[in-house]
């Protein structure tokens, strides 16, 4: 399939708390990538059964884009495997949730500024804000690796 075409195919319908069909902040229109060939989704959330959590793989149309040329650079035996790529706010507060309990449970002893420090090299602060959003749920984001041979 072309590049083209790719980026071309239907957006889905909105879900409650899930993907909708343009990223809201910039107006980019998102599409469906998890069915693209040399591109394994993993629906990690989904897996973890986290509630609200997508078991297909959206991006904004400019992000597809990238990623079609990167797959179509690597040699034959190359992939991409994403870990993530849009998520709901209610997704990150969950996993937001999540990472601050392990925190707080590994270092007893820490204070909530450093808490808070650590969450925010690791995880964003889950938020619904227009001229701040968190990378997730814009469909900007991407997690990502290189696989070989699958």
């Amino acid at each position: 399939m072309s590049a083209e075409a790719w980026m071309s195919r239907p957006i889905p319908e909105p879900v409650p708390d899930g993907p909708y069909p343009i990223a809201a902040e910039c107006g980019e229109a998102l599409v469906d990538i998890t069915d693209t060939p040399r591109l394994h989704y993993g629906a990690r959330y989904a897996e973890m059964e986290l509630s609200g959590a997508l078991t297909r793989c959206y991006v904004r149309r400019e992000v597809a884009g990238m990623l079609r040329r990167v797959i179509d650079s690597l040699p034959e035996a190359y992939s991409l495997w994403i870990y993530d790529t849009l998520r709901p706010v209610g997704v990150q507060k969950s996993i937001y949730d999540l990472y601050w309990h392990q925190l707080e449970t590994a270092h007893p002893e820490a204070g909530r500024e450093q808490l808070l420090k650590w969450m925010d090299d690791f995880v964003a602060f889950p938020r619904i804000d227009r001229q701040r959003p968190t990378p997730h749920s814009t469909g900007g984001a991407v997690d990502l690796t290189l696989c070989r041979h699958g």
